[in-house]
């Protein structure tokens, strides 16, 4: 794993870093309990859904700006989808950190309502 430009430790902290998925590699898949928010750079992801008793539906297609996890990241939700990269893709990942616990729900509310209402005006 390479670190990101601009991206260092907090304190000591695990780094957040650019990583690289490959063609049907799975970022993350749905009923996880990993916390990490992710950036897309660059390639393009499939978000795919398990619906009660139905077979695996792709919901969406992310590509480069594009921001997810953060259920996970801010509310500590397993994952709600499986993200599996369709072609070669980079991502930043920010990795949730015990520090955080800490934080303010109503700020997490406010920061993952920013985060949709960017998404929503960006395509």
């Amino acid at each position: 794993m390479e670190r990101a430009p601009g991206f260092a430790p907090a304190h000591g902290s695990a780094a957040t870093a650019a990583v690289e998925f490959s063609s049907g590699r799975a970022v993350c898949r749905q009923g996880d309990t990993d916390r990490s928010l992710y950036v897309v750079l660059d390639g393009k992801l499939a978000v795919a859904k398990s619906f009660e008793g139905r077979r695996r539906k792709v919901v969406a297609i992310l590509g480069e700006g594009a921001v997810f996890g953060e259920t996970a990241f801010f509310f500590g939700h397993k994952r709600t989808a499986d993200v599996v990269a369709m072609e070669k893709s980079r991502l930043i990942e920010i990795p949730y950190l015990p520090m955080m616990r800490n934080l303010d729900i109503s700020s997490s509310e406010e920061f993952q309502f920013r985060v949709w209402l960017l998404q929503a005006l960006s395509g």
